[in-house]
């Protein structure tokens, strides 16, 4: 008896991981994010710094200015 419970269980486990895999849409482009960073000093703008990045997307940069 507990091995056809055990059966049915897994099984109708199985049947509703199928039926949420079918429903998932396609994924698309992951979507991009337009920045810009203005470098003020004294209520001045004295540098900026614009770009697009993916979401997600992780990266570093360093601007040393004397």
């Amino acid at each position: 008896m507990w091995k056809t419970s055990l059966v049915a269980a897994v099984f109708g486990t199985t049947l509703m991981a199928q039926g949420t895999m079918a429903q998932t849409p396609p994924r698309s482009a992951p979507p991009v994010v337009k920045w810009e960073l203005q470098v003020m000093r004294d209520g001045q703008q004295i540098d900026s710094f614009d770009g697009n990045t993916t979401v997600g997307q992780a990266r570093t940069d360093t601007h040393h200015h004397v």
